[in-house]
This record gives structure tokens, C-alpha cells and sequence, in this order.
């Protein structure tokens, strides 16, 4: 794992490898008996690994000079897919793993502490109920990503309560649009724009298919209801 690592991601810290090895064993062991996710084994190194690495790069090439600090958070993460991947790659930035699925939850808790993960914060709640019930969180995280949890407008209303100015939202996505523009605009009526992307998977010689946002502005006189 770590000489994949190495090659593909150089971004990653040296002990991803041996953290990432211990996470698939422990999916391996809890899959068979929870389906915590419907990926082969075989495609796990591909679709569960490699496409959450590629996620990061989108990540760092998109952020706002002066804007790095912040959460970053996973949105209906299920099995840690991408956040938990993420973590394990980037120890030093703090990530919420939000999953309203008490079997998915056992699972996070349990990886985390064999992990020995600091980083990471498992959150038990449905997304909607979040700025209410961590209400720290509001305006403080400046990543989302979220692998299939819901349509890119439904994300943007789960993730709009907590963003900062210029957080970015990434999510894998289906459909037949090609790299085109696409904007949404939150009941609050902040405006989150962006495009569809492909992004190279690293290691692999295929593209993933996303939906790329930045929330652009922020009245702070506003607040968030």
C-alpha cells in the first residue's frame, strides 16, 4: 500500500499506508456480516482508495489563498467513503464523519480508534439536524465532499448552515453532462458555483465524473438561520 502511496499520492503522510491496510482488513471483516458497502473486494484498492485520493488534489488545487484553515466533512459517509479515506491520508486536517446509520456509525467509531485517528470527529445525526445540534460547526467547515448521498441541490442545502466563505463541495456524479458550468442558489440565498470536472483517479487510467462547487460570498451581517 505505502509504495502506491508514495508514487501516486505524494501529498499523503507516510503512515497512510499502514493505515489504510488496516482499515480494509477491518471493512473486509465487518462487511461480511453489516454490507457496509456494496464495492467487491477487488475494486476496493480502485473505487473505494484511489477514487477518495483523487478527491483531494480537486481539493487543493481549489482552495482560496488565505482561506486553507477549517473542517472538512464527509456527508452521509457511510463506511468512511471518502472522509475516512481522506483522514487517513491527511492526519493533521480535522474531518467530520457524519452518518445517520447506527451500524455504519459502530464501524466508524470502532476504525477510528484502531487507527488511532485525532483528526477525525464521528457524527451520529441526520444532516439537516447538524447546525442545530453542533452548532459550532456553523460557518466553520470549509470542505464537503459526499459520495451518493443525494442530488447536488440537496447537498448544497445540507452543507450551505455550516460553510465558510469560499468552502468548497465535491461530489461524485452521475449523468451525461460534460464539463459545463452549473450553479445553485441555497434557500438562504448564498451561491454555490462551479462545474462538472473529471478528475483523474490516481493510479488508474480512468477519470471520475464530479459536481465541483465554491460557495462565492457570505453576508456575515445575514447569519444563518
Amino acid at each position: 500500500m505505502q509504495p502506491w502511496i508514495s508514487k501516486n499520492c505524494s501529498w499523503a503522510d507516510s503512515g497512510a499506508g499502514d493505515r489504510l491496510t488496516l482499515y480494509l482488513k477491518e471493512l473486509a471483516l465487518w462487511n461480511r456480516r453489516y454490507n457496509l458497502t456494496g464495492f467487491p473486494e477487488h475494486q476496493w484498492m480502485d473505487k473505494i482508495v484511489a477514487e477518495s485520493a483523487g478527491l483531494v488534489s480537486a481539493i487543493l488545487d481549489n482552495r482560496i489563498p488565505g482561506r486553507e484553515s477549517g473542517s472538512w466533512m464527509d456527508m452521509g459517509t457511510g463506511a468512511g467513503i471518502p472522509g475516512l479515506i481522506i483522514a487517513a491520508m491527511c492526519p493533521d486536517q480535522p474531518i467530520y464523519l457524519v452518518d445517520s446509520r447506527k451500524k455504519r456509525i459502530d464501524f466508524l467509531t470502532h476504525i477510528v480508534r484502531k487507527m488511532a485517528l485525532r483528526n477525525v470527529t464521528v457524527i451520529h445525526d441526520r444532516l439537516e439536524k447538524i447546525p442545530d445540534s453542533h452548532k459550532n460547526l456553523k460557518g466553520a467547515v470549509s470542505v464537503f465532499f459526499s459520495r451518493a448521498l443525494a442530488d447536488t441541490p440537496d447537498l448544497v442545502e445540507y452543507a450551505d448552515p455550516l460553510a465558510s466563505v469560499g468552502a468548497i463541495l465535491i461530489s461524485p456524479r452521475g449523468g451525461t453532462e460534460t464539463d459545463c458550468a452549473i450553479q445553485f442558489i441555497s434557500k438562504h440565498g448564498r451561491i454555490w458555483s462551479g462545474r462538472i470536472v473529471y478528475l483523474p483517479v490516481p493510479g488508474f487510467d480512468r477519470m471520475l465524473k464530479c459536481a465541483r462547487l465554491m460557495l462565492e460570498t457570505i453576508n456575515d451581517a445575514e447569519g444563518v438561520a
